[in-house]
């Protein structure tokens, strides 16, 4: 008898404690689902959505405008590598051409000076010291061309890393300070060929011819 009534008060606390148990639960699950179904209606109210937007198109604009910034580095990077390239070439270039008139003019005027102590002059030594003048001064210009390419080449690194950059007015910039120093050489080479170096073989043969004349003079007054 006394464990009939033992098992019977087991079972009826069991049963008792379930009870509550299932209650607790039940209530929990309700305070969760109306705590979520207030969030979900401040999410779906206008003033809610479109704050959503708003930091949505934000940060769009940001990862865009990180982008933008990422290209025009990367850019300016690359454009400035070339362009000191470029210069380092152009700058190499210009040494050989100063190194090569220098060479014609020095060279030159020695022999001037040599055929002068000898005794030779006229028309013909004017006239190539008329061209060594003239040669300078395109040579000047030459150098002078020179300096606004290398300008133009160090401008066209700083179009490069601008937020809107004109590479191709850039470009066209240094294609056209190119085509004046092609222009500058021709003109030089051309006067050496076809005037400086005729005047000098013309001075060669009068002078030959004088210092000749000259040399027999002296040998007959002997």
């Amino acid at each position: 008898m006394k464990n009939i009534f033992f098992y019977s008060t087991l079972l009826l606390t069991i049963v008792f404690t379930y009870s509550v148990s299932d209650k607790a639960y039940a209530l929990s699950n309700a305070n969760t689902v109306r705590t979520n179904i207030r969030q979900t209606v401040e999410i779906s109210s206008p003033s809610a959505q479109a704050q959503i937007k708003l930091q949505n198109s934000q940060e769009v604009k940001d990862k865009i405008q990180a982008r933008k910034s990422e290209i025009t580095q990367n850019r300016c990077e690359r454009v400035n590598q070339n362009v000191q390239n470029r210069i380092q070439l152009h700058q190499q270039i210009r040494e050989r051409y100063q190194k090569t008139y220098q060479n014609i003019v020095q060279n030159t005027q020695a022999k001037i000076t040599a055929l002068q102590e000898a005794g030779c002059n006229g028309e013909e030594m004017d006239a190539v010291l008329q061209d060594i003048t003239t040669l300078q001064f395109r040579v000047s210009t030459f150098e002078k061309a020179y300096e606004t390419l290398l300008a133009t080449l160090d401008q066209n690194s700083q179009v490069a890393c601008g937020d809107n950059p004109n590479i191709g007015q850039a470009q066209q910039e240094i294609r056209n300070q190119l085509k004046v120093m092609k222009e500058n050489t021709t003109e030089i080479k051309n006067f050496i060929q076809s005037t400086f170096r005729v005047h000098l073989q013309s001075l060669r043969q009068v002078c030959y011819t004088q210092i000749s004349e000259q040399s027999t003079n002296d040998n007959t007054k002997e």
